[in-house]
């Protein structure tokens, strides 16, 4: 028996997913937070995009799942949250498990004890939101085109199942993920490639279907989705600048102290005081695993405030900076041997778990609970108010406005303001 954990690994898969669900159980929120999260707790009644319970695309597994989790758990951003905290645990050992298959168990380790400490990883874990899916869809995605990139042809069939499904869940994971998808299928015989490209059309027609149906048909459902396509909206050179200004602003707060090893490491490369470079193969699919999503990005467009677009571009820079301390690591030995070297490391994932328990970052605990206590006041003084007598007037805001009041105040009354855009409003 000894022997067998041994061999499978199972003790680290199992002990990482057990130091998610404790690490987050504490800090989870009690408030549903964001518009969007509303709009997920009224779809676990009555799914209709055209209502937008969700918002269009649609989201339809995670809104799926979320009813599952619902049947036990009688309450919405419970349930959610409870669904996002699972997914976080599975992310984590699948880093643990990409790590040693693409380098070694060290970097493994590395790679979850990161992604187990990620302020942005962590806060996603406590909040209704579908942005953990993003991570452990990114990742198990990564997992089976690796071993395809790496020859085992049959993993190209799972990998297409797998991309269908995280589209269901979140629409935008598969568009944004298929170039990342078809760079690892570039040894396989073109057979192969028009079939497994086939076979994830079929898979999506499994989900996209009945999201069409529940929400009314296609006529119901067209419109709904022409509502996130705004013409004009974004130029493209605009685009482009706003994504370069708050990408590296989101990978910055996802990966916290962590960034610094791989800004130490690429120092080092360039001084040309490590090991040596790194593998190419390697290199090319770590790289093309991060810009996927982030070329996407530049042609869309993200809001600034907004920080889960970073879950799904930051499993791989969780690995970057596993690969980076192992460099480090093996250019600095001789001169600081271990006794420094690893106290060291130990202190970066110190700093990440004080900036999130203790900091005050849009990616913290602080604003869970500041956000709780603030929509909680606002809610209860509300109700000392007459019904009756009362109308609520309130822009169209992102995290205190016209959904959350709707949802937690269904007896007042709230003029209905249908906006294309909203702000994200500060606490007063």
């Amino acid at each position: 028996m000894r022997k067998w954990l041994k061999d499978t690994d199972i003790i680290w898969y199992i002990s990482f997913f057990l130091l998610v669900v404790v690490s987050r159980a504490p800090f989870i929120g009690s408030m549903l937070y964001h518009m969007d999260a509303v709009q997920f707790a009224l779809a676990l009644d009555h799914y209709d995009v055209a209502a937008h319970q969700p918002h269009p695309p649609g989201y339809f597994l995670y809104v799926m799942l979320g009813r599952f989790f619902h049947l036990f758990i009688q309450d919405a951003n419970r349930s959610y949250v409870f669904l996002n905290i699972l997914l976080s645990g599975l992310t984590v050992s699948g880093l643990y498990h990409l790590g040693k298959e693409i380098a070694d168990k060290k970097t493994g380790v590395l790679a979850a004890a990161f992604a187990l400490v990620s302020p942005t990883l962590w806060f996603h874990g406590g909040v209704a939101l579908s942005y953990a899916a993003d991570a452990f869809f990114s990742t198990a995605l990564a997992v089976v085109c690796w071993k395809t990139y790496k020859g085992e042809e049959s993993y190209v069939w799972l990998s297409a199942v797998v991309l269908a499904i995280a589209g269901g869940v979140r629409q935008n994971t598969a568009v944004f993920l298929l170039p990342f998808w078809l760079f690892s299928l570039k040894a396989l015989p073109a057979r192969k490639v028009v079939l497994s490209i086939g076979l994830f059309g079929v898979t999506c027609m499994l989900w996209f279907i009945p999201m069409v149906l529940m929400t009314g048909g296609w006529s119901t459902y067209r419109p709904a989705l022409e509502q996130i396509i705004v013409p004009g909206a974004y130029s493209f050179p605009g685009a482009v600048a706003g994504a370069m200004r708050v990408l590296p602003r989101l990978a910055a707060e996802g990966l916290g102290a962590g960034l610094s090893l791989i800004f130490f490491a690429a120092y080092l490369l360039v001084r040309r005081s490590g090991p040596g470079y790194p593998d190419k193969s390697k290199t090319a699919f770590l790289a093309l695993w991060i810009l996927s999503p982030i070329f996407f990005y530049a042609i869309t467009g993200l809001h600034p405030r907004i920080s889960g677009y970073a879950l799904i571009f930051l499993p791989p820079l969780f690995l970057l900076t596993a690969v980076s301390a192992g460099y480090v690591h093996d250019s600095l030995k001789m001169t600081f041997k271990n006794k420094y070297l690893l106290p060291a490391f130990a202190c970066l994932l110190g700093i990440n778990i004080f900036l999130f328990v203790f900091g005050h970052t849009v990616v913290s605990y602080a604003e869970i609970k500041q956000h709780d206590e603030f929509l909680s006041r606002v809610v209860g003084g509300i109700k000392t108010l007459d019904p009756e007598a009362t109308v609520i007037i309130t822009d169209p805001c992102m995290f205190f406005g016209y959904n959350e009041l709707m949802y937690y105040l269904p007896e007042f009354s709230l003029p209905s303001v249908r906006s294309r855009w909203s702000v994200p409003c500060t606490r007063t």
